[in-house]
């Protein structure tokens, strides 16, 4: 119930503080005025986010500035929900179904906003690598992997099994939806996952390996994973790197 609030994983030893501050007060940049009167897209604060943190300058790895993205985006946006929502609340409901419609509104925003934040993230390190990938592309059965390297057509013209071809899939939190990440993109038999979630059990890291699924995680959060796991599993900047290689073949 706590994650579908939040709209992202709860994970053991993580603290969560939601204040009623003043707008702005734990964010470094104002944004823009506008959004005080319209919610802007999830498009529109991840634009925001990459112009006050751009990659040109970043001097540390790109799993750190994917995190630092993350991390920043997710204090806009809680800062423009408190625009939004806060008047409401504070003068209160005259029943509990106007509650429910408000609490319904916030909360399938929050599901909206991670569901297309960590695509937009991923995408934007991959254009600014030089990396060639095409975005839900439809495979078999009609499933839409995230990432198919290099392209669509590629996947399509390649054989089976061609090293040629990667896919990734994104998930913010994989817990039992890893499974579902087996049946995309039939024509490759690695499939890699990138996902922010910590503290996956040896159990399930196993039941992952067998099914040919190999986790991607932010180079920081591979110290949350057992020690006899992490050289077998990818960080961001080894995984575009994977890809890049794999580009240049005949």
């Amino acid at each position: 119930l706590v994650e579908e609030w939040l709209g992202e994983c709860v994970e053991p030893g993580r603290i969560i503080l939601s204040g009623d501050g003043s707008a702005g007060a734990d964010v470094p940049f104002d944004f823009p005025n506008g959004w005080v009167t319209t919610f802007p897209n999830g498009r529109g604060i991840f634009d925001f986010v990459v112009e006050k943190l751009p990659r040109l300058g970043w001097g540390k790895s790109i799993d750190e500035l994917l995190l630092a993205r993350r991390n920043l985006e997710f204090q806009i946006y809680s800062e423009v929900e408190k625009e939004h929502v806060l008047p409401n609340i504070r003068d209160g409901f005259d029943s509990v179904e106007d509650f429910m419609k408000i609490a319904l509104s916030v909360a399938n925003r929050r599901k909206s906003r991670t569901g297309t934040s960590l695509e937009l993230n991923l995408a934007s390190i991959f254009d600014d690598e030089g990396v060639h990938y095409d975005e839900q592309v439809v495979t078999e059965h009609r499933k839409k992997p995230d990432f198919i390297f290099p392209s669509a057509e590629s996947y399509f013209h390649e054989p089976e099994g061609s090293s040629k071809l990667t896919m990734l899939a994104a998930k913010t939190c994989c817990k039992d939806r890893w499974r579902q990440v087996i049946s995309e993109a039939q024509k490759i038999q690695k499939k890699h996952l990138f996902t922010l979630q910590e503290g996956v059990s040896p159990n399930q890291l196993v039941e992952m390996e067998a099914g040919g699924i190999q986790l991607v995680v932010p180079a920081p959060n591979l110290r949350a994973f057992p020690k006899d796991w992490r050289n077998r599993i990818l960080d961001l900047s080894s995984f575009v790197e994977l890809v890049k290689g794999k580009q240049i073949l005949p």
